[in-house]
């Protein structure tokens, strides 16, 4: 059976001649949205950006501010609220490879998981650990974001809950509730919905906030083993530490 992952957002931070941009991935750039606002643009940039600006990347390309379509509910940094086109002299939109995300977070992975390689848009997302489970049909997903800049926990992980069942056919989502993980405060959540493949998934997410990373674990298996697998899912993220 094939698992599907989260994919969980967490901007790519590059500094470029003084100016900080942050670059979205493209599945959260809201085609329908945008076609309604009129915004556009795969990057935040400072509130003090304007037209024309240029910006130069670690390869040594240059790009140019082209539009601001203004504060975006997308740029959650509070230091770079304008979303922001991007793009070089050949007039084609601009993006950043990955770079390996570095964080402190670690989490043991009990026996019967096999790690496995991240992909482009998992890095994006700030993912650390992808792991499979082929014995119980279960997925993992760990990613870590930076504790400054948010203030609400409990909105940082509703938000992180919409865009889960924004990515599902016919979702359904339980309430946001607190815990404690380790000592740590925390929030955990199911969403269960239907891939595009019709294969009907039950997500568990556990976010866990530490001094200065917020680790995101994100369990999934199909959603008629998942009381099955409930208990052992919620146990993984008691093997998360580095926070």
């Amino acid at each position: 059976m094939k698992l599907t992952n989260l994919i969980l957002l967490a901007p790519l931070t590059l500094l470029l001649q003084g100016c900080w941009f942050i670059y979205l991935p493209g599945s959260t750039t809201g085609a329908i949205s945008d076609a309604f606002t009129g915004a556009e643009g795969l990057h935040c940039v400072k509130a003090n950006a304007k037209l024309g600006d240029t910006v130069q990347f670690p390869g040594g390309s240059q790009a140019t501010v082209k539009s601001l379509s203004g504060t975006s509910t997308r740029c959650t940094n509070p230091e770079l609220p304008i979303r922001a086109l991007l793009v070089p002299y050949d007039n084609k939109p601009i993006t950043s490879a990955p770079t390996p995300n570095t964080s402190k977070i670690l989490l043991s992975l009990p026996a019967g998981w096999e790690q496995k390689t991240l992909n482009e848009q998992m890095i994006l997302g700030g993912g650390i650990l992808y792991a499979t489970n082929r014995t119980t049909d279960s997925g993992l997903l760990l990613s870590a974001s930076k504790r400054e800049g948010i203030t609400d926990l409990m909105a940082y992980g509703t938000s992180i809950r919409a865009n889960q069942t924004s990515r599902l056919k016919d979702p359904q989502q339980s309430e946001v509730s607190q815990i404690e993980i380790n000592g740590k405060k925390a929030l955990r959540f199911d969403v269960t919905g239907l891939q595009n493949s019709g294969l009907k998934l039950k997500y568990m997410i556990t976010v866990i906030e530490g001094a200065t990373e917020i680790a995101i674990l994100n369990t999934w298996t199909t959603a008629a083993g998942f009381e099955e697998q409930k208990g052992a899912m919620g146990q993984l993220a008691e093997n998360v530490i580095g926070l």
